[in-house]
């Protein structure tokens, strides 16, 4: 029998309050943390930002358009363990010291099964390769596609209707409801900063 996934529980503040299973976080909406990266690609002078769509076989959030990459931290793990999880799911590695660490970011996401109360550590970093090169598993993702980092960024600050995302094999028009339901200052907040830290990038390089 699988051993269940046991997370450290926190307060919104980030103090730790003991442990619980994957499934009685979810279930009783208590704040745990997570790894996330956001892979941006520099074609052009243009900064693309990359979306992962969830595999049909998940449990959660299936066929929805999320974070390049993202998981849970397990007991005792540190934000720069969480870099495991690109090579999980895309089958590539990128070193922790190649990314840039924003920070802790709250994110509530509030539904009908309840709540999902995250303490998200994000990480920015450049792509490390094509979009053609990379091999992800069928069961944590379905396909990966690109955006341009203003467009998206103004669709989930809700200045825009939709965004075209560009994928291996077709390129789609995709809405909000077609992303993952992140809370408006999750995505105002994370947004605001990868355009302005590729922003920056650009002016240092010129």
């Amino acid at each position: 029998m699988e051993t269940e996934e046991i997370l450290e529980v926190f307060d919104a503040d980030g103090t730790p309050l003991g442990y619980a299973t994957r499934h009685d976080v979810h279930r009783k909406g208590l704040w745990h943390q997570t790894f996330q990266i956001w892979f941006v690609e520099i074609n052009e002078g243009v900064p693309w930002v990359w979306f992962q769509r969830r595999s049909p076989e998940k449990a959660q959030y299936r066929d929805l358009w999320d974070i390049t990459v993202a998981g849970h931290l397990m007991v005792g793990e540190g934000p720069r363990d969480g870099f495991r999880e690109i090579r999980e799911e895309l089958g590539i590695d990128i070193h922790p010291d190649s990314a840039y660490y924003f920070g802790v970011v709250p994110d509530e996401i509030l539904g009908r099964e309840g709540a999902d109360r995250e303490l998200c550590h994000v990480f920015f970093a450049t792509a490390p390769c094509e979009i053609t090169q990379l091999e992800w598993a069928s069961s944590e993702v379905a396909d990966v596609g690109r955006v341009r980092l203003n467009e998206a960024a103004a669709l989930v600050q809700g200045l825009r209707d939709s965004m075209t995302v560009i994928t291996r094999d077709i390129t789609q028009v995709v809405d909000a409801g077609m992303l993952v339901p992140h809370s408006k200052d999750y995505y105002k907040t994370v947004f605001s900063a990868l355009v302005e830290h590729f922003r920056s990038r650009e002016v240092r390089h010129q």
